[in-house]
């Protein structure tokens, strides 16, 4: 969702470092909801669900060395006991680092690698929607931020590799495409989110299981997804709610798109997605799954 909920619609939600040592072996050094700042090797990053990636490197090779090698050392020790868990920042605000966002991590790698004369980004991503109900819910208290696809833009990197996974590119593209009308929605025509008993329960129960121990925590994430102690139940439920909503429009689409391959041999146009997304807000009016709106009009 994060890709979508700025002023500018990009293609990536996440942002990370990589850490080659001495010996070769490449890590990835990033800020995870459910873990906070933490480090694991690039094949483990690789192998749990990816479906595209790129790599950008700045042009100056000795500072993304730098940069690379001091937030290796600052995640690690907040790792090992050494200085406090960093947990992850869901205000999203740039500034101040005792919590990290994943974009936030790269920022002050490079700030520390620079002594401050390299600060990210450099077109910030902007939230000024009139309706702030979900970025509320989920904790964002920024007005501007540094969003994963700013990347992009900035003039100091290139980017060097791109890969995609085409069997779960397809998918990932419609569930871009509903995020970008869901967004919208709560824009144009006023949705927000209204809970129901088994949200406040799935929410409740999600902050209790966040102050279990790391250990059962992890085994028990198949059945409760892992929730950081610093998670609200509020933004619990607004995930859960966003989920719920989104995932018959996803499964109607994916049919769609599954018909649509068989007779013709192309996917769905990003212009008839939206408009089967249209058809279907007209068709459920002013409750779309957990979205509401008081809001007349077609």
């Amino acid at each position: 969702a994060i890709a979508r909920i700025g002023d500018v619609d990009t293609q990536f939600s996440h942002l990370s470092m990589i850490y080659v040592d001495q010996a070769g072996k490449a890590f990835v050094v990033e800020s995870l909801i459910e873990e906070g700042a933490i480090i694991n090797t690039l094949d483990y990053a690789l192998e749990h669900g990816l479906g595209r990636a790129v790599v950008y490197r700045h042009k100056d090779a000795a500072l993304a060395a730098r940069a690379a090698e001091l937030i290796h050392a600052h995640v690690t020790k907040s790792r090992n006991g050494e200085a406090p868990h960093i947990y992850y920042d869901f205000t999203m605000v740039p500034s101040g680092y005792k919590e990290l966002f994943c974009s936030k991590l790269v920022r002050l790698a490079f700030e520390m690698a620079s002594e401050g004369a390299v600060v990210l980004p450099s077109y910030p991503t902007r939230f000024d929607m009139r309706n702030r109900d979900f970025i509320d819910r989920i904790g964002v208290k920024a007005i501007e931020t540094f969003a994963p696809g700013d990347i992009e833009l900035e003039p100091a990197f290139d980017l060097v590799a791109e890969w995609q996974d085409y069997r779960v590119t397809s998918r990932l593209r419609l569930q871009d495409l509903i995020m970008t009308k869901l967004f919208a929605w709560m824009e144009e025509h006023d949705y927000r989110f209204k809970e129901d008993m088994l949200v406040r329960v799935v929410g409740l129960f999600g902050r209790l299981a966040s102050h279990l121990s790391e250990r059962v925590k992890t085994f028990i994430a198949d059945v409760v997804p892992k929730v950081p102690d610093n998670m609200t139940r509020r933004t619990i439920a607004a995930v859960a709610m966003l989920h719920r909503t989104a995932q018959p429009l996803l499964d109607e689409l994916t049919m769609a798109e599954t018909s649509r391959i068989r007779d013709t041999g192309r996917p769905l146009h990003a212009k008839d997605v939206f408009a089967h997304l249209e058809r279907r807000r007209s068709e459920l009016g002013r409750t779309i799954g957990y979205l509401v709106t008081n809001t007349p009009g077609p």
